[in-house]
């Protein structure tokens, strides 16, 4: 299997449709009745069979007055012997603005969306839905959280999406879904886990100050950073800030060699040579370069200019007339232009056509598109258990 770039590491957006108020539930005010469905099943992983509850509904959260506020919808799988000693995972994406799906279906979760590992187009349905090998449910608990505003979870009585659409607020809210969700299910002595995806990272960090400082002090075992975001600099390509110019070049390289884009790929005898060159120059050459700006020297810039053109197969004009620093959104539309297609940004093995062939930039991702249809149509029909889900709703409703 080819190795390729499964993500931009530092990106400010997951994989995510970004959700407003105007697409919520058909309405959050309406009288709500909370669901929870609980069934059993099993897979085998690593030859041995596990048995295995899943809960997937709302939890109904209520502000200080006894009011209620917000219903999270989660999706939780518990090992059949319910044994508190095992861990607890609360899995989320991030976005902000994304459900759980993209962990839930193609990460950690018992079944997942088959996606060819080497494709560049995801064909239309029907989609293949399998055991996950890899699935963490032979050795812990998982609980994929979905925020208010994406999935199924949604602002109550008074309360409205933007009450929750912030930093802090965001936090607040899922880790009182933690604190509710051990309560009620008698984990509070359990060994406790938090798992996030790019936005995600930032909110697990927040959530961690959060449950350590709230009522009923939780201490976490551990927390995963997938896609880690903690420092926003490395993902802003604005005037100024090299940080991403750096922190982006390995990807692009390894992107460049997953396409054959390299003007001489043959010079390396593996992809992890090239990879391990590429970063040595990144954290030497490249940055002095770049911090010395208009001091450099001429055989510098030309050495940066030579370096990047071999590393990323973008042409030494281009490089030039972007001042030796290449923009994500740029380089995307740029490796492959004479092609006619653009790579994906999240996942950079997909490509796409765009209709603007000229553009500085794609008009969608292709990653995005590539695979979205995909992942709708799985959690759906794995999880459609609202009475309005048959009724026509958006499936912008369920995916975030």
């Amino acid at each position: 299997m080819k190795t390729f770039p499964l993500a931009l590491l530092f990106l400010l957006i997951s994989f995510a449709l970004v959700a407003n108020e105007s697409s919520e539930a058909p309405s959050s005010k309406a009288p709500f009745s909370a669901n929870m469905s609980e069934t059993t099943h099993q897979i085998r992983i690593d030859g041995k069979r596990v048995n295995y509850i899943v809960m997937a509904g709302d939890t109904v959260l209520s502000d200080k007055d006894g009011n209620p506020k917000a219903s999270i919808f989660s999706t939780s799988y518990i090992h059949e012997s319910k044994d508190a000693s095992r861990p607890l995972i609360f899995i989320f994406n991030g976005g902000p603005g994304s459900s759980s799906v993209w962990l839930h279906m193609g990460v950690f979760g018992p079944k997942k969306v088959v996606i060819p590992s080497d494709a560049q187009q995801v064909p239309a349905a029907p989609y293949t839905i399998a055991d996950n090998p890899v699935s963490l449910i032979d050795v812990a608990d998982m609980v994929f959280i979905d925020p208010v505003g994406t999935g199924y979870s949604i602002p109550l009585g008074e309360y409205e999406g933007k009450d929750f659409w912030g930093v802090r607020q965001d936090a607040q809210i899922l880790s009182e879904f933690i604190r509710v969700f051990i309560t009620k299910h008698q984990r509070w002595n359990s060994r406790k886990y938090l798992a996030g995806e790019s936005y995600g990272t930032t909110r697990a960090a927040l959530m961690t100050r959060e449950l350590q400082e709230g009522w009923g002090t939780i201490d976490l075992n551990g927390v995963f950073l997938i896609s880690s975001i903690l420092d926003f600099q490395t993902g802003d390509f604005a005037p100024g800030n090299d940080l991403p110019f750096l922190s982006f070049l390995p990807t692009y390289a390894a992107t460049a060699w997953y396409h054959d884009a390299l003007p001489d790929k043959s010079a390396w005898d593996s992809q992890a040579t090239f990879l391990d060159e590429v970063r040595d120059f990144t954290l030497n050459e490249y940055a002095t370069t770049l911090v010395k700006g208009d001091l450099a020297s001429e055989v510098e810039v030309t050495n940066v200019v030579d370096k990047l053109h071999a590393y990323t197969g973008i042409s030494k004009q281009f490089i030039k007339l972007s001042k030796l620093r290449l923009n994500e959104f740029e380089f995307m539309k740029e490796l492959l232009r004479e092609q006619g297609l653009s790579v994906g940004r999240l996942d950079s093995r997909y490509v796409g056509e765009d209709a603007n062939l000229v553009a500085s930039r794609f008009e969608a991702d292709p990653s995005a598109y590539a695979i979205d249809g995909a992942y709708t149509a799985a959690i759906q029909s794995l999880s459609c258990i609202r009475p309005w889900c048959f009724e026509g709703a958006e499936i912008q409703h369920f995916i975030g």
